[in-house]
């Protein structure tokens, strides 16, 4: 215990004499390979330094009493970031200091050109003709490349005012969630595989963790480095593993807000016509692009023109559509001359959708279906009649087999009678007098029409009992409902 507290006050003192020197040394020797060593030795030195308060912690007695009441690992915590400060301030500076004059106006220049070229480029594209997907796809393809430009100057720039030293790569090619995501749960798939199979897969942990870590960005890879509470000592598989957890989980709302696409009010310059499939002039055997398709429907947010409300947006998606009745909605669609089916205009030509209501079939919009108007339209007659037919209408005469089975009765007895088995029928019947000697309960049948049967002949239903067979040879039992006849 002496030792280590020895050892924890010698790192303070060494570090007081890092400090002492870097202050004494003149300007021509803090090259940056200068720096580079005393940043280096200052985190070997902290490196060890924290170790030894870990395992002074873990001790008992005076001596670390002591040790925590002279605070020396806050003395030693609070001298390291001053010195680090200090030594990577002095670098960032001199960096700065070393630019020729006039580098920044210089690049401010060329990159207002580089946004004048990207404007005159967005407004060079003309949504209303264009026809095919390659077309959008080149065209955000240039987009794209004007706009990396813009953010690698800008990088150089920053880091040219700020003294810092990032590049385009580490600013935005880093790994998104879902791609940390994969890694989290393909590696945890594969190594829980393999031990299950009685593996020691614990003993590869450092095997792995070096594998895992070339794979990752070398941004991820130094938060992993910083996150480390040992960094002397070897990474486990399970602190590798926490890591991908937290970072990803981090990750993904900043991915999901990058994702979304900001709605505006107004376009930035007027389209005569709107675009779809409907209006574009197409040449033959070729199709107008898709307005479902992810990058257009991103470029032409502010196409969409509501025939009811002129607002930006479709007229199934208007409010104050939706809010109508349906027979409202209908006389909206005949008074703004829109197509029932697809609710678009199309200038007297025949609409191509093939989609109907998903309610009756019909051929109109699923919003102007009303129940009112197409119940009425069909008879009550045959909307309750339920007929059970046992022959067809050219068959005479035909056979049915039949079954001895046994019934329960209310009282739980089981009574043996012979059922009439007819695969056709719609629902189970009884007779009258089977459920006077079962004494079974009856209850108010659904069906109020007569029972159409055999030799077409109409009976009447008396209501409804739940009746329960049972098998004479085998433990199989069954329970069903059966109207009452009288016959």
């Amino acid at each position: 215990m002496e030792e280590l507290i020895a050892r924890q006050s010698n790192t303070i003192a060494q570090y007081q004499i890092i400090k002492i020197n870097f202050s004494k040394d003149s300007a021509s020797r803090k090259t940056a390979d200068y720096i580079r060593k005393r940043l280096d030795a200052i985190d070997n030195l902290w490196g060890e330094f924290a170790q030894n308060h870990e395992e002074i912690s873990k001790g008992q007695g005076t001596s670390k009493q002591d040790y925590l009441t002279a605070e020396i690992y806050e003395t030693g915590r609070e001298l390291y970031n001053e010195l680090k400060h200090a030594i990577s301030s002095y670098g960032r500076v001199s960096e700065k200091a070393t630019m020729p004059e006039g580098k920044v106006e210089e690049l401010l220049s060329l990159q207002r050109a580089q946004f004048r070229a990207f404007d005159r480029q967005i407004k060079s594209i003309d949504l209303v003709n264009i026809e095919e997907k390659w077309e959008i796809e080149d065209e955000l393809k240039n987009i794209q490349k004007k706009w990396k430009a813009i953010d690698i100057l800008h990088i150089q720039i920053d880091n040219i005012i700020s003294g810092g030293d990032i590049t385009y790569e580490d600013e935005f090619i880093k790994q998104s969630s879902f791609e940390l995501r994969r890694m989290y749960d393909t590696t945890n798939e594969c190594i829980h595989a393999i031990h299950n199979l009685g593996v020691d897969t614990p003993a590869w942990d450092p095997l792995i963790v070096h594998l895992l870590c070339k794979k990752l960005d070398p941004v991820t890879y130094t938060d992993f480095k910083e996150s480390r509470k040992a960094p002397r000592e070897l990474a486990t598989f399970e602190e590798f593993m926490t890591f991908l957890e937290n970072k990803f989980m981090a990750l993904e709302p900043v991915y999901r807000k990058e994702k979304e696409v900001p709605s505006t009010s107004s376009s930035n310059h007027q389209i005569k016509q709107r675009a779809n499939p409907y209006q574009t002039k197409t040449p033959y055997n070729k199709q107008p692009y898709s307005q479902t398709d992810k990058n257009y429907q991103v470029m032409a947010t502010n196409i969409a023109r509501c025939s009811l409300c002129k607002m930006d947006h479709d007229l199934f998606a208007c409010k104050q559509f939706i809010e109508m009745t349906p027979n409202a909605r209908l006389k909206s669609v005949h008074t703004l001359q829109v197509c029932k089916n697809c609710l678009y205009k199309h200038n007297g030509k025949p609409c191509t959708s093939s989609k109907r209501c998903k309610e009756c079939n019909g051929k109109h919009n699923t919003m102007l279906h009303d129940p009112a108007r197409v119940s009425s339209s069909v008879p009550t007659s045959k909307a309750n009649q339920n007929n059970i037919y046992h022959v067809g209408l050219e068959a005479k005469e035909t056979l049915l087999p039949t079954a001895v089975v046994n019934m329960r009765a209310a009282d739980g007895t089981l009574v043996k009678i012979r059922a009439l088995l007819d695969q056709a029928a719609q629902v189970s019947i009884i007779s009258e007098n089977l459920v006077q000697i079962l004494g079974l309960k009856r209850y108010n049948s659904k069906i109020s029409s007569p029972i159409t049967g055999i030799d077409l002949c109409q009976k009447k239903c008396n209501g409804a009992v739940s009746v329960e067979i049972e098998s004479m040879y085998h433990d199989y039992h069954y329970q069903t409902e059966a109207l009452i006849v009288s016959k």
